[in-house]
């Protein structure tokens, strides 16, 4: 997926259209990666990324020590 796409996609999930895609029984975005290069500096106007997720960050990086990034630009900034 491009870079263009996975902003479309953050934009579709945020806005709530694909609000059941991380739901705690699907978490579709975190589990695969969906969003792993996802240009964090491009988003605008709507919740940074990073802050969004920061509850599952926190999750993912307990269960693999760190080693499992949910964004290829890094969680923290």
């Amino acid at each position: 997926m491009s870079n263009d796409e996975q902003i479309l996609l953050y934009h579709n999930y945020i806005s709530g259209l694909g609000e059941d895609w991380e739901k705690t029984s699907n978490r579709f975005l975190s589990k695969y990666r969906m969003l792993h290069n996802l240009p964090i500096h491009k988003i605008k106007f709507v919740e940074a990324p990073r802050k969004h997720f920061q509850k599952r960050i926190w999750e993912i990086k307990s269960e693999t020590h760190g080693k499992d990034p949910i964004f290829e630009w890094g969680d923290e900034g």
